[in-house]
């Protein structure tokens, strides 16, 4: 919801929208201006003018962001709770992207203004992003607390950090014939390096 809300304000103010987003159909995003399926083209797509943000709802956060924290992208932000952040950051850590780069990222992505629906939070980002285009160097932004506005979903927790995830979710291993799932690549790395650890 925040992806869309993005892309038709985005179109208001006049940016050149490119969604990526694996199995989407152009339909679900007529406004965008390119659809890519393929995470591994993010880097093709990146300049310094690039405004990247991560609204995966949890499915690709890490893998979209492990490409883009070290690029010059003019901004990186993260659409997730505070608690949500940090796990994904922390992933980020653990597969081996440093502090400078993960600092690059504005989590929760937008100004704080209490932003609460999918169109108040990606107005909170654009303004954020203005923000950064029309001054002249880096500074300090606020975080905002906004939260990604989720349909209600089947949620199975996942056993590394504890975290509800969605029961379709792409991240996932097979161990010992049950099916488990994860909230970020980082937790199922961690789950795969050793199992017995988190099902004592």
């Amino acid at each position: 919801p925040v992806a869309a809300a993005l892309q038709a304000l985005g179109r208001v103010l006049d940016y050149r929208i490119v969604v990526v987003a694996p199995g989407t159909k152009e339909s679900e995003f007529p406004g965008a201006d390119q659809v890519v399926r393929d995470l591994q083209r993010i880097p093709d797509l990146l300049t310094p003018d690039t405004y990247a943000v991560v609204a995966t709802l949890g499915k690709y956060d890490e893998a979209a962001l492990a490409q883009l924290a070290g690029s010059r992208v003019a901004y990186i932000g993260l659409v997730a709770s505070r608690r949500r952040a940090a796990a994904v950051l922390a992933g980020l850590g653990d597969s081996g992207v440093d502090s400078a780069a993960q600092a690059r990222i504005h989590s929760p992505a937008g100004l704080d203004f209490s932003a609460e629906t999918p169109e108040e939070i990606a107005l909170s980002i654009l303004a954020q992003i203005t923000q950064v285009r029309r001054t002249s160097g880096p500074r300090e932004l606020p975080d905002s607390d906004a939260v990604s506005t989720e349909r209600p979903v089947a949620m199975e927790k996942d056993v590394v950090c504890g975290m509800d995830v969605e029961a379709d979710s792409p991240i996932r291993v097979m161990h010992a014939g049950r099916t488990y799932l994860f909230c970020s690549e980082g937790c199922r790395a961690r789950f795969v390096k050793s199992p017995d650890a988190f099902l004592a």
